[in-house]
């Protein structure tokens, strides 16, 4: 009943004059920012959400953000930092060697438990180099649990600031896992 009347609030909120957009499914609900938009199409990989910048808002193509609803982990605690990360790379190499890239680096810059818009999430950043192509990405990723299950939102960028930060942070506020 609490989630109906949840998913019933942000439903009525009048969300377009604010500068978001609200997805709602069965499973997840969430505010995004009004500079996005939902792609139906993925390159790699079967994720619940892709968004990707409008045309004309002045964000790079590059920056992505997924946002990925799963029963791997039902509490933060299950995560052990060694295997995720040593999972996320062997993830990172097999979605590069399906698009045909081999020369690349992959790096963990930080891994922390922290509190975010007062949820408590496994915060990860990190940075690829493909220096055949003079390209280098960021991805910062949030692990948040609720109700069980684990969703991951991950954001790609390719410039190293912490205004990303904000796109990322917005949407962990309003998500709820149904």
């Amino acid at each position: 009943m609490k989630n109906l009347l949840i998913s019933l609030i942000l439903f009525l909120l009048p969300v377009s004059l604010c500068g978001q957009i609200q997805y709602i499914s069965s499973n997840l609900s969430f505010l995004y920012p009004n500079d996005y938009v939902e792609k139906h199409t993925r390159n790699i990989q079967e994720v619940s959400v892709k968004l990707v910048p409008k045309e004309g808002y002045g964000t790079l193509r590059t920056d992505n953000i997924i946002i990925h609803l799963s029963n791997q982990y039902s509490s933060l605690n299950q995560i052990k930092k060694d295997e995720f990360l040593r999972l996320l790379k062997k993830e990172n190499e097999l979605g590069f060697k399906q698009m045909g890239i081999t020369n690349f680096t992959w790096t963990p810059i930080s891994y922390e438990k922290k509190t975010v818009s007062g949820k408590q999430v496994i915060s990860i950043l990190t940075k690829t180099d493909m220096p055949d192509y003079d390209i280098y990405m960021y991805q910062l990723q949030y692990i948040y649990v609720q109700n069980g299950k684990s969703c991951f939102i991950t954001l790609s960028y390719d410039v190293g600031n912490d205004n990303y930060k904000s796109k990322i942070n917005y949407i962990l506020k309003s998500l709820e896992i149904l």
